[in-house]
């Protein structure tokens, strides 16, 4: 769990920051994921699934020699 998480739930449980306003305080400290890290993470996955799939490719069309 990271850090602002942790901050606006010990807030919440000392009844300083009103449950009406944690939604807010979430989007303010960037607790959500925002559009940047969303196209960054998938990048990455299509990149390893690729990778897998190219692998899982050669190991189905080259021919088994025994």
């Amino acid at each position: 769990m990271s850090q602002p998480r942790r901050t606006i739930e010990h807030l919440l449980k000392q009844g300083i920051l009103p449950l009406t306003h944690a939604n807010d305080a979430a989007i303010h400290l960037q607790v959500y994921p925002n559009k940047r890290s969303w196209l960054v993470f998938f990048d990455k996955a299509m990149l390893i699934i690729g990778a897998i799939a190219l692998v899982l490719s050669l190991v189905f069309f080259l021919p088994i020699t025994g």
